[in-house]
């Protein structure tokens, strides 16, 4: 069969086009495809992160309902932490300037508010090198290092650890229990590790004469007279470090905690 040069060129060009239409009909759907999947990719991580929320609520709900909420704050009483004994305190000193496995777990983590944690573990390790540098042990006698290294070294927590990180983990746990959980055992073992412990305290009983003396009140207002005097909330539990007077006896530093107590109106 005989074809004009015309007749070639329309033919040509009816099947570049007929290839062009079918090659931007399957671009197009790869596209679809592709955004399927990052879709059906981004209803999973919300799956997977209510399971997660699920599972911690169902682990913690039991100890939860039998207990008072800052339960989990809790660390178990230590003992002392720096004897009269100059050489073990510098290696003391030098653990409160560890904070690798916070450093870890916040870097690791695609959690907005890691980014906020780093930089305060940041600047509450600065606190501790400085207070590393500092400490001039030749300026104490025997009998006072344990109290005098003690009581600077319990600052170093207090302005970073205790007034922020304590505090907006526990305002975090119901948004983001899976985070702020994990983050809290790290800290717990951070501060364990260095000494510190917290005394007892719980929410939803009568305030008594100790709870005063260890933490400081905040007043809500209530309508309901059964829960005037009582603790409504414990926003952060007292914190302790243990340490060795001129005599040798053990006594402990206190950072009192916060608390929230009901008034009848």
């Amino acid at each position: 069969m005989f074809y004009r040069e015309s007749d070639k060129r329309e033919i040509q060009e009816w099947i570049k086009a007929a290839f062009t239409t079918a090659e931007e009909k399957f671009s197009a759907k790869i596209l679809a495809l592709q955004q399927e999947i990052a879709d059906l990719r981004q209803v999973n991580l919300e799956l997977m992160q209510e399971v997660a929320d699920l599972k911690f609520r169902a682990e913690n709900s039991a100890a939860t309902s039998e207990s008072s909420p800052e339960s989990i704050f809790y660390l178990e009483a230590a003992g002392v932490y720096f004897p009269n004994d100059r050489a073990a305190i510098p290696a003391k000193i030098l653990q409160a300037a560890d904070v690798s496995d916070l450093q870890n777990f916040l870097s690791a983590s695609d959690d907005e508010a890691g980014k906020k944690f780093q930089r305060l573990i940041e600047n509450h390790a600065n606190l501790a090198n400085n207070f590393n540098v500092r400490m001039n042990l030749d300026e104490l006698s025997d009998d006072e290092l344990s109290e005098a290294v003690t009581a600077k070294y319990f600052k170093v927590f207090q302005q970073v650890i205790f007034d922020n990180i304590l505090l907006a983990i526990n305002r975090g746990l119901d948004e983001n229990p899976v985070f702020y959980f994990e983050f809290l055992r790290r800290v717990n073992d951070y501060l364990s590790r260095c000494g510190i412990y917290t005394a007892d305290a719980k929410s939803g009983v009568k305030v008594s004469d100790e709870d005063y003396q260890n933490m400081t009140p905040q007043i809500r207002k209530t309508a309901d007279n059964s829960l005037d005097g009582v603790i409504l909330e414990i926003e952060r539990l007292p914190y302790r470090i243990n340490y060795l007077n001129e005599f040798g006896e053990q006594k402990f530093l206190q950072y009192n905690g916060i608390m929230t107590i009901g008034k009848a109106v």
